[in-house]
């Protein structure tokens, strides 16, 4: 099944700073939510879903906080620069695989995804306290196959999952598709 994600129209003045969460509640009378870097995505257990992603348009990620278990702070200069970011609510008893296939397959692309509890939209520069976090890179090299692929453990709780999608520091074009499936 194919899934266009929600955009919304950005211009370079109303983008939130890299990290900058939505305000809460109390001070804008609205839910918070996903930051507009990140594109929305819907998921249901047993369903399988795809979303392209074009670095071109991507975020910039200048340090990553994800946990060493997850990036070793060595390999996390390689995680800055653009990176596709993806959101949605993991189900509860839920798995997630996730899986992107470059359009070019020279290009080199590494993933990682991080759960969160239901209520927080923590982005990569802000999420040292994920709680799962996995990524595709592999003894210092991104993956240049058909399949970077990797899989989260969800919980008894609904949980918010991140995709990041990168190509590393220098990477500033690039595409692909990531195939997400809630199990």
């Amino acid at each position: 099944q194919q899934q266009q994600p929600e955009q919304q129209p950005q211009g370079q003045d109303d983008q939130p700073a890299q990290g900058e969460q939505t305000a809460s509640p109390s001070a804008t009378g609205a839910k918070p939510g996903w930051p507009a870097s990140v594109q929305k995505l819907t998921l249901e257990k047993g369903k399988a879903i795809q979303v392209n992603g074009l670095l071109a348009n991507a975020a910039k990620v200048d340090r990553p906080s994800l946990p060493a278990t997850c990036i070793a702070a060595s390999d996390k200069g390689d995680f800055s620069g653009k990176q596709v970011l993806f959101g949605a609510t993991l189900p509860a008893n839920s798995d997630v695989d996730i899986a992107v296939s470059p359009n070019e397959a020279s290009k080199k692309i590494a993933i990682y995804a991080y759960t969160l509890p239901e209520g927080r939209f923590d982005l990569p520069d802000q999420a040292n306290n994920a709680s799962s976090c996995r990524s595709s890179k592999k003894a210092g090299m991104f993956s240049r196959d058909a399949g970077p692929r990797i899989e989260i453990s969800g919980g008894k709780q609904p949980q918010n999952l991140v995709i990041g999608v990168a190509g590393g520091p220098d990477a500033t074009a690039g595409d692909g598709r990531v195939s997400v499936k809630a199990y």
